[in-house]
């Protein structure tokens, strides 16, 4: 676990084959490693203003969302106030946000090849795995309801790494232009996917994954 106890966000304890969270409201959650099998990582910005006045609130919330062979699911969220709170305690709002980052990293660390193997078992001929309702195809097509809907072809998109998503981008123009640019989700369980498509598909994305074209 390499220290895991170092990076625990706030009411979280870690153990050897699992960790407990306690939420704010709620009981607590007990978490075994070996029955994770998905993990989804998001953060999102949020600004609103009022009156013309420009970032009256602005918040930062993060989360972590697991999800258990038994189809059970856990969240723990990491939320920082900006504006209340942030001016008069900047460095250790910060310190518990890397530690939430940290926890995050590690959780993905432990659990990679029971979510790898999680994918795998998806395989199926020309289908290399399947990702909420995409077929990843041998081909280097993505797939959906039976079409064809994105194409990790080169002459035909420039293929961008963006955080938690791959962005690809027509080359050719075509009337339908919001077809032209689409952002694919990868918040659940990028680690893995891009260890696939680096494997089966000789993908390669870089060590610097931001804005990285292939």
């Amino acid at each position: 676990m390499d220290n895991l106890e170092k990076y625990l966000p706030d009411n979280v304890s870690i153990h050897k084959d699992f960790f407990k969270y306690n939420p704010r409201f709620g009981s607590e959650k007990k978490i075994y490693y070996k029955k994770i099998i998905s993990i989804r990582i998001e953060s999102v910005n949020r600004e609103t203003s009022m009156y013309g006045l420009i970032n009256v609130q602005r918040d930062l919330v993060s989360k972590i969302t697991i999800y258990q062979s038994d189809a059970d699911k856990v969240n723990i969220r990491f939320y920082k106030p900006i504006r209340k709170y942030l001016l008069r305690n900047k460095e250790k709002v910060i310190e518990k946000f890397n530690y939430f980052v940290n926890f995050c990293k590690a959780i993905e660390k432990i659990t990679f090849a029971n979510r790898l193997n999680n994918y795998l078992k998806t395989s199926k001929k020309g289908v290399i795995f399947k990702y909420r309702g995409y077929n990843f195809c041998n081909d280097k097509t993505i797939m959906k309801n039976g079409k064809v809907i994105l194409s990790f072809d080169l002459d035909k998109y420039k293929i961008m790494k963006d955080y938690k998503k791959i962005i690809f981008d027509k080359k050719k123009g075509s009337w339908k232009l919001w077809e032209n640019y689409v952002e694919f989700d990868l918040t659940h369980d990028e680690d893995v996917v891009l260890y696939i498509l680096e494997k089966k598909l000789n993908l390669s994305f870089g060590a610097k994954w931001f804005n990285n074209v292939f």
